[in-house]
């Protein structure tokens, strides 16, 4: 009877801990589900917003060429290609040499002669703002011909290069995830390296997902094409830009290349923070690979970059992305702070996760101003995980204690029979 008692308390205690776990996860999953319904809704608040909204600008035309780049060329036919970032733009025109100014409306080939040569490319807006691009790059005689192509300039934060192959696709890219952080009204360039390493040609279609806001290809297009000779590399120039107006925040999607009825898709995170932002703030993962059901734990530094230097309360908001954008989970803290404040987070990464790479971010408030931050870390999978298989726990949990009580029982039928034949 003992025995059975013993077992009836082991098993109500188990029972009441897997019980537990899973309303947990449940009370987690419901406030996933709260929390993206009520982004998307706000997603698509601010669309509409912005759809009538007045756009203004502020800023002369952005102007950044493409081709021809400060190289030697070997064919006197040249390419000119250019993206202009302005919201009033009027007039575009370009000349060779300080010669005669010629008015275009896109990108155009031009032919030159053999030598060192300056284009410079004009930009005027609708209020008579005028700026200007140089480029100097010399051409001479080949018995081969032709050009070398590729986009220019640098920038913008996308980590270390790390040579990436293409499931399927014979193509080899220097980026498998881009990172940019833009203040409001900022411009940032990004390159990547695409290189055919197949021993045929390929036509690449390039476009964006979700991302169409921030980003174009050169020539001011959301899509571009591209075709590429075995063994052939091209750098692809990327133009981030955000407008003055755009609201702060954490935006994911990504940049997907599609070749052979084949795609494959770069995460790009972009970071938008408010122009005169008050507080800046940065985050240092501490354990950057985890299993399901485990806890992320984190550094966040806060730095106040503005004048008043008193203590004041800061409203942080901590949380996991997927790289599909979706809210995982996240917390709130009121912070105070005098010139800069750190401490240590953990949050949960729920054990229903599948192995894959994920965004911590956080969003620092005051006064109306916002920075931001983020960091990648990377869910494992893993065969035996705690908590993700409790029902099996428990089964054995159970199995074993019935193992337990039988040969007890029978130990004690055993010495019964042992002192009734005495």
């Amino acid at each position: 009877m003992k025995g059975i008692k013993i077992f009836i308390i082991l098993f109500v205690l188990i029972s009441f801990l897997f019980i537990l776990q899973n309303t947990r996860d449940k009370q987690l999953i419901d406030k996933i589900s709260e929390v993206t319904t009520k982004g998307i809704l706000d997603i698509k608040a601010t669309l509409f917003f912005l759809s009538v909204a007045v756009n203004i600008d502020p800023d002369v035309p952005k102007i950044y060429i493409d081709s021809p780049l400060n190289q030697t060329y070997t064919t006197t036919s040249i390419d000119l290609k250019y993206t202009i970032v302005d919201n009033s733009l009027d007039t575009t025109y370009y000349n060779i040499d300080d010669g005669t100014n010629i008015t275009i409306t896109g990108n155009i080939s031009f032919t030159t002669t053999l030598g060192s040569h300056t284009l410079k490319l004009f930009a005027n807006d609708t209020l008579g703002r005028l700026n200007s691009s140089s480029v100097t790059f010399a051409v001479i005689q080949s018995a081969a011909g032709g050009g070398t192509g590729g986009g220019g300039g640098g920038g913008g934060g996308g980590g270390k290069a790390v040579k990436k192959i293409l499931e399927e696709l014979p193509i080899e890219l220097d980026k498998d995830l881009i990172k940019v952080s833009l203040l409001q009204g900022e411009t940032k360039r990004e390159l990547i390296k695409i290189k055919n390493i197949g021993d045929k040609i390929i036509d690449l279609e390039i476009n964006l997902d979700k991302i169409q806001d921030f980003l174009i290809f050169p020539g001011g297009v959301s899509e571009y094409n591209l075709k590429l000779n075995p063994g052939e590399e091209r750098s692809l120039q990327l133009i981030f830009n955000v407008n003055e107006d755009y609201k702060p925040g954490i935006y994911i999607g990504d940049i997907v290349i599609a070749g052979n009825n084949l795609k494959k898709k770069i995460p790009t995170i972009i970071e938008v923070e408010s122009k005169k932002k008050i507080f800046d703030i940065s985050l240092n993962i501490k354990n950057k690979e985890l299993y399901p059901g485990q806890y992320l734990i984190f550094d966040v530094m806060l730095f106040n970059l503005g004048e008043d230097k008193n203590r004041v309360d800061t409203q942080v908001e901590l949380g996991i992305k997927d790289l599909d954008g979706n809210i995982i989970n996240k917390k709130d803290a009121r912070i105070a702070v005098e010139t800069q404040a750190s401490f240590t987070e953990e949050i949960l990464a729920p054990s229903y996760l599948k192995a894959n790479k994920y965004v911590l971010y956080a969003i620092v408030q005051f006064d109306g101003e916002i920075g931001t931050a983020t960091e990648i870390f990377e869910v494992k999978s893993k065969e035996f995980i705690p908590g993700q298989y409790s029902i099996l726990i428990l089964v054995i949990l159970i199995l074993i204690i019935i193992a337990v009580i039988e040969y007890l029982r029978y130990k004690k039928i055993k010495t019964k029979k042992k002192r009734s034949n005495r």
